[in-house]
C-alpha cells in the first residue's frame, strides 16, 4: 500500500502526561503493528498520539475490540501472583475459558503451574535461591509470548535479579500485583467469552479518543496515574474512590512490555543501577516540584522521549533499546546529568522533547510517578562549561544525601540543580548567570560549616568563558564582576575572595581553611556593610605594608552609571552579592578588552557631589594634576567617617586632603567651610564607602575630579591605565 493511503488517526485520549497515558500509546501502536498492520507508525503531535495506518478509524476500532489477543502477563515469582498456595480464581477463569483471543494466556498459565510442580513449589518462592532457580527455569521453559512480560518485569542475573522502577519489585508495587490486575480488567471486559461486554466499546472509544464514558470501574491503577488513584480531596467531599477504564491499563501493560523489555536482556549479565534502563536515571532534587528530602527514598526518573515524525515500531524499539543519553565521554546517571546530555545533544536525533517523570514515595510505603515537565531538546553552547565542576560536586552529592548533615546543603544542592536544569531547557546568558549565584550560595555554605570544608579541594578553578556566557547585561552582573576581578597591584595581598570566603591563598591557589582567618571579614550582615569592612582590611593591609598603591585595581573597571545605581539603593544586592561570591571561583585575567568605562557617564552633574569628592581619594593609581600628585594613600578617616554614617566628617576630612597637596576643592572656601553646592540629602554615608570598592576607569575617575577641584580643564590629566 502506498503511503499517500494511509489514514491520520488522532488519539486524543493518549497524551504524553501522565505516565499511564504515554505508555498507552506505545501500547496502542505495538498491538497493532504486531498483530493487524505491520505499516502502522506512531508521533506526538501538539500533545497528543497521532496513528497513521492502513486502518481507518472504525477499523482499529473493531480489530481492538474483536480480535486483539492480550500478551500473557503473569507472575509466578510473585507471592501475590495466585499460583499459591493453589491457582487463584483469576487464573482459573482463563485458564478454563474457551476464547480463542486467550489461547496464549492458556498456554502460559500452563507451562507456568508445569514449572512450579518441577520444583515442587507449593508456597512462594522465597528470596535468594529459591527464587532465583524458579526465574532462571522459567526464562527457559515458558512460551516466547511470554517472555518479553518477564524481561520487562525482572533482570536476571548471574546469581541474583532485579526490576526496573517502572514495575516496582518485579511486577509488584506495594500490595499491588500488576499481572493481577491485569487479568481482572480482562475478565471485567469479557475477553473470556465469545464477545466482549456491552460497554467495552465505550471504554474503548474513551480510552482511544477522550470520549465522555460514563461507568468508570473503581480499581486500583497504581503508580502510574496518580489523578485516578483516589484518596482524600479527589473529589466532592473528603474522600473519593480510584476511577478506571480498564482498557487504559491493558494498553499501558502492553505498551510497559514495549519500554522496558527491549534492555532487559542486553543488561541481564551487568551489574543493575537506575541508570542501566531505557532513559531511567537516578532522582535529583530540582525545580520546585520536588523535595531534596523525595529524593533519598525516589525510586529514580523516567525521561519519555516525544517525536513529531511518525516512527515505527521497530525504529522506537531501536530508541527505547538504546535508551541512553552522553554528555562529554560520559553516560547521564541522573536527571541533571540527562538535562545537559540534552543541551550537549548527546541523545538520539529524531526526539523532539522529553516528558519527565519522577517516581517518588507517598502514602506511606507507594511510589507515584509524579510529572516533573516538558524538556524540548535543543542546543545550549555553553552547557560544556559545567563539566569543569564535576568533580568538585562529588562532596557536595555525598553530604547532600547524608541525614546527619545540615539541610542547608541540600538546599544549595536542589538550587544549583535547578539552575542547570532551568539553563538546560531554556539557555540564554540569564539563566547561565543563575549558575553562578547558585554555586554562590555552595560557598556561602561551606563557609559556615569549618568541619565540612575538608572534603573539598579548595575553591574550583572555572575558565574565563564563564563570564563571558553569564554576561546578562545586569548593573548586578557587571558590579559583581567588577567585585571578583579585584586585585592588589604591588602583589602584596590576595583577591577579594580571601575576604568573602573562610580561604588561605598561597603561590595562586586558594584553598578553604579550617578555621577563620583574619583577611575573612563577610559577616551577615547587608552587602554595603561588608563591603565597607572589606575596604577597611585592604587599607589596614596597605598601611601596615607600606604599599606604593592601594589594593583596590580590578580586572573589570565598573561604570558610572552601575555605581550610581548601587549608591541610589537600586540594584538586588542579594543577587548583586551571590553573583560575586560565584565569581569567586572563575580565573581573572588581564585583557585588553576588559577597559570598559570609556563612555562613563554622560552627564556628570547627575552624580552626587559627595561622591565625586570622596571616590577619587580611593584610586589605586597615582594621579597628577596641574602638577600637583595626588598619590594612592590609605584614607582610613574618610573611611570610618562614613561608616559612622557621619557623611559631613568625611567630606570635611576629603577637602583637607585636597587642600593639604595645594588644591582647592569645589564647594568649599579657603577656611574648609561647605557651600550648600556640596549639600549631602538623599546619600547614604554607609553604601557611599562601600562604592568606593568599585573600580573606576581612569576616565571616569578624571570626570569626578575636575567636579571637585578647581583646575581648568585642559590642565587636568591622568596616568593611563585602569584604575
Amino acid at each position: 500500500m502506498n503511503r499517500i493511503d494511509m489514514n491520520r488517526i488522532e488519539l486524543a485520549g493518549c497524551r504524553p502526561d501522565p505516565l499511564m497515558s504515554y505508555l498507552k500509546a506505545l501500547g496502542i501502536l505495538r498491538i497493532l503493528t504486531s498483530q493487524k498492520d505491520p505499516l502502522a507508525r506512531g508521533a506526538w503531535v501538539d500533545g497528543l498520539f497521532v496513528l497513521t495506518s492502513s486502518l481507518t478509524k472504525e477499523e482499529v476500532l473493531q480489530f481492538l475490540l474483536e480480535e486483539y489477543q492480550p500478551t500473557p502477563i503473569t507472575s509466578p515469582w510473585n507471592g501475590g501472583s495466585g499460583y499459591y498456595p493453589t491457582l487463584a480464581e483469576i487464573l482459573c477463569q482463563i485458564r478454563d475459558s474457551k476464547s480463542p483471543r486467550l489461547e496464549p494466556f492458556r498456554q502460559t498459565i500452563q507451562s507456568a503451574m508445569d514449572v512450579i510442580d518441577s520444583l515442587g513449589l507449593v508456597e512462594k518462592p522465597q528470596p535468594g535461591e529459591q527464587k532465583q532457580q524458579l526465574l532462571q527455569k522459567l526464562r527457559v521453559k515458558m512460551p516466547e509470548c511470554f517472555l518479553p512480560w518477564m524481561d520487562a518485569a525482572v533482570v536476571l542475573q548471574q546469581d541474583s535479579f532485579s526490576g526496573p522502577p517502572l514495575l516496582g519489585s518485579g511486577g509488584n508495587d506495594g500490595r499491588l500485583e500488576f499481572s493481577v490486575n491485569f487479568m481482572n480488567r480482562l475478565i471485567s471486559l469479557g475477553f473470556q467469552q465469545p464477545r466482549l461486554e456491552t460497554k467495552a466499546k465505550s471504554y474503548l472509544a474513551n480510552s482511544l479518543f477522550g470520549t465522555p464514558c460514563a461507568d468508570l470501574g473503581d480499581m486500583a491503577v497504581g503508580q502510574f496515574n496518580p489523578g485516578r488513584a483516589g484518596g482524600p480531596n479527589n473529589t466532592q467531599g473528603f474522600e473519593g474512590n480510584s476511577l478506571d477504564n480498564p482498557f487504559d491499563f491493558l494498553f499501558m501493560m502492553e505498551g510497559v512490555v514495549l519500554f522496558t523489555g527491549t534492555a532487559a536482556r542486553k543488561l541481564a549479565s551487568q551489574d543493575y543501577s537506575v541508570s542501566k534502563f531505557p532513559f531511567t536515571m537516578q532522582s535529583v532534587a530540582a525545580e520546585a516540584s520536588v523535595e531534596a528530602a523525595d529524593t533519598r527514598e525516589a525510586k529514580g526518573e523516567l525521561w519519555l522521549p516525544l517525536w513529531s515524525s511518525a516512527a515505527s515500531l521497530t525504529e522506537i524499539s531501536y530508541l527505547l533499546n538504546e535508551g541512553r543519553a552522553d554528555f562529554g565521554d560520559k553516560a547521564a546517571r541522573s536527571g541533571v546529568d540527562f538535562a545537559r546530555a540534552i543541551a550537549s545533544l548527546g541523545v538520539d536525533r529524531g526526539i523532539d522533547a522529553f516528558q519527565r517523570m519522577g517516581f517518588l514515595k507517598r502514602n506511606g510505603l507507594s511510589i507515584l510517578v509524579t510529572p516533573l515537565g516538558l524538556f524540548p531538546v535543543r542546543e545550549q553552547k555553553e552547557v560544556d562549561l559545567i563539566r569543569e565542576l564535576d568533580r568538585w560536586f562529588y562532596p557536595l552529592r555525598k553530604l547532600a544525601q547524608d541525614d546527619k548533615s545540615p539541610t542547608r546543603f541540600a538546599t544549595a544542592l536542589k538550587g544549583w540543580d535547578t539552575s542547570v536544569m532551568a539553563y538546560c531547557r531554556q539557555g540564554g546568558s540569564a539563566r547561565f548567570s543563575d549558575l553562578i549565584t547558585a554555586l554562590g550560595d555552595i560557598f556561602s555554605c561551606l563557609a559556615k560549616g569549618p568541619k565540612y570544608r575538608e572534603n573539598f579541594r579548595g575553591l574550583p578553578r572555572l575558565s574565563p568563558l564563564w563570564l563571558t556566557a553569564a554576561d546578562d547585561n545586569t548593573p548586578e552582573y557587571r558590579l559583581a564582576r567588577s567585585l571578583a576581578g579585584m586585585y592588589d597591584p604591588n602583589l602584596k595581598i590576595g583577591p577579594m575572595a580571601l575576604h568573602a570566603l573562610p580561604l588561605k591563598y598561597s603561590t595562586g591557589k586558594a584553598d578553604w581553611s579550617t578555621g577563620f582567618p583574619l583577611d575573612y571579614t563577610w559577616t551577615a550582615g547587608p552587602l554595603a556593610q561588608n563591603l565597607a569592612l572589606v575596604l577597611k582590611r585592604r587599607l589596614i593591609d596597605a598601611q601596615r605594608k607600606n604599599m606604593e598603591l592601594l589594593p583596590l585595581a580590578t580586572f573589570f573597571p565598573a561604570a558610572l552609571d552601575d555605581v550610581m545605581l548601587f549608591l541610589a539603593g537600586s540594584t538586588d544586592d542579594e543577587r548583586l552579592e551571590r553573583l560575586m561570591r560565584g565569581m569567586l571561583a572563575i580565573r581573572q585575567q588581564w585583557e585588553p578588552q576588559n577597559l570598559p568605562g570609556k563612555e562613563g557617564n554622560k552627564d556628570l552633574n547627575d552624580i552626587p557631589f559627595a561622591f565625586s569628592m570622596i571616590r577619587p581619594l580611593f584610586a589605586s593609581k597615582v594621579f597628577e594634576i596641574h602638577g600637583t600628585e595626588i598619590p594612592s594613600k590609605p584614607q582610613s578617616e574618610v573611611l570610618v567617617s562614613l561608616m559612622a554614617a557621619d557623611l559631613p566628617k568625611a567630606l570635611d576630612l576629603a577637602s583637607r586632603r585636597f587642600r593639604h597637596l595645594g588644591l582647592t576643592p569645589l564647594g568649599s572656601s579657603r577656611t574648609g567651610k561647605h557651600s550648600s553646592y556640596s549639600d549631602v540629602a538623599g546619600v547614604n554615608p554607609l553604601r557611599l564607602a562601600a562604592s568606593c570598592l568599585f573600580g573606576l576607569s581612569s576616565r571616569d575617575l578624571n570626570g569626578l575630579l575636575y567636579r571637585v577641584v578647581r583646575v581648568p580643564k585642559e590642565q587636568l590629566h591622568t596616568i593611563p591605565g585602569e584604575v
